[in-house]
């Protein structure tokens, strides 16, 4: 709705086609992500649902949220968000307002303006996966996978025609303690994703680069490629982006150019096409074991303060074309399961002759990649020059192939545009 962006699910019990026709029973979240996915958070709740009456008369809203002082405002508050409401995507009873159809109520995180008769897109996502921490990947159809990738190197995550995600990975040293009961420590030797890269070329010929760093939250540069682009060898890219203009996207700002939508929030960047939404989230890195300076300047490790980034990919399905780590898994239903990172710590906290021992383990290096999973082994996917679309399994150049359950409804946008979502309202409105 406008530049905001919701997540809704059918609360328990209740089916998909029930929530689009009812206010209360949907779930909410800012950024889908779910605490079933490794390293995952519970962001899913049950907003206050809108009770209101006139007379005999209850008012139906479809979908949103009750005004402020519901469930959802540490969510929001802490993201950011200043409205009110949760979007509604249809109800109200005949005289409610006026018989105002439409949605409502914010089409800018900061509340304005606000009202009824909102135009909306709505989609469907037939899939979802991700990765976190360091990393641990979640696929499309279920299954598990860690991944390791090497230092200071791209990998493929999702290579589709036209689309293409590849996140730049870091060696980084951290302490490791499981929760809920930390009574034993391990040193690990492992890597996080610190920057992303999408490569995207839209209907029109327009082709882009988006990129994002973890030290820089909410924040994307976004360069439109010359029509050469597409003939340049590895390499030669990087001196033509020089001659060009990039254009810095900064925190609360939506840029949309042809079928292709960009967002970015406080800590967050999205890249959503009618085929893909891939988010990333800048986040800490938790029991960080800070350089030493000179490592630091000297042997290129991590910052000071290093964050990391976490990612949500919800795709539409089946897409026969797609591959890339994780988006081979939206070709078919098949789940897949790969090698994963076994913890010392881990299997501390879960043996009964440790149990209540506060110990330190030995230090461990992460090795998995991803074996079992993928096609291939994890090197193939690995990019010679990040900005290139050039791998063993490169889908970017293909023509899609058509299918008759693609999950998600068409964008209609046509225009480039810029939104800027900073300014904050002075006064609370009332729905």
């Amino acid at each position: 709705m406008g530049a905001v962006t919701d997540y809704f699910r059918p609360a328990s019990g209740s089916t998909f086609c029930e929530m689009l026709t009812a206010g209360d029973k949907h779930q909410w979240s800012y950024d889908a992500t779910d605490a079933s996915i490794v390293g995952g958070t519970a962001n899913w709740i049950t907003p206050s649902y809108w009770t209101l009456s006139y007379g005999q008369n209850p008012v139906t809203h479809w979908g949103g949220s009750e005004s402020s002082g519901s469930p959802q405002d540490a969510y929001m508050n802490a993201n950011g968000d200043n409205r009110h409401y949760l979007s509604y995507w249809g109800g109200c009873n005949t005289g409610c307002y006026g018989g105002n159809g439409g949605g409502c109520c914010a089409d800018h995180y900061n509340d304005e303006p606000h009202g009824w008769q909102k135009a909306f897109d709505m989609y469907v996502f037939g899939a979802s996966s991700g990765a976190q921490g360091d990393p641990h990947l979640t696929f499309a159809h279920g299954g598990h996978a860690d991944f390791r990738g090497s230092h200071r190197a791209s990998y493929v995550f999702l290579s589709s025609p036209g689309y293409q995600f590849a996140p730049f990975f870091q060696e980084v040293d951290f302490w490791y303690s499981p929760a809920p009961n930390p009574t034993a420590s391990q040193l690990v030797h492992g890597t996080f994703m610190t920057r992303a890269l999408w490569r995207v070329r839209t209907p029109a010929g327009r082709e882009l680069l988006i990129t994002t760093e973890a030290m820089t939250p909410g924040e994307a540069s976004v360069l439109t490629l010359p029509d050469t682009a597409i003939s340049l060898e590895p390499g030669e890219i990087e001196s033509e982006i020089a001659k060009m203009e990039t254009v810095n996207m900064k925190p609360w700002q939506v840029r949309v150019q042809d079928e292709l939508r960009i967002e970015t929030r406080m800590l967050s960047v999205t890249v959503a096409t009618p085929a893909w939404n891939v988010t990333i989230t800048s986040k800490h890195i938790y029991g960080l074991l800070q350089p030493l300076l000179n490592e630091t300047h000297v042997h290129g490790k991590w910052e000071e303060d290093q964050r990391r980034l976490d990612l949500q990919i919800h795709g539409a399905y089946p897409q026969p074309d797609a591959h890339g780590i994780i988006g081979q898994s939206y070709r078919n239903e098949t789940r897949r399961d790969g090698k994963l990172d076994e913890y010392a710590a881990d299997v501390a906290v879960r043996s009964p002759q440790l149990a209540g021992a506060r110990r330190v383990l030995l230090p461990m290096t992460t090795s998995a990649q991803a074996e079992g999973a993928i096609e291939g082994v994890y090197t193939d996917y690995k990019l010679a020059d990040p900005l290139t679309t050039r791998f063993k399994y490169t889908r970017y150049d293909r023509v899609a192939q058509t299918s008759s359950a693609t999950g998600r409804h068409q964008r209609t946008s046509s225009a480039s545009d810029w939104e800027d979502l900073t300014t904050r309202p002075a006064t609370k409105r009332e729905l």
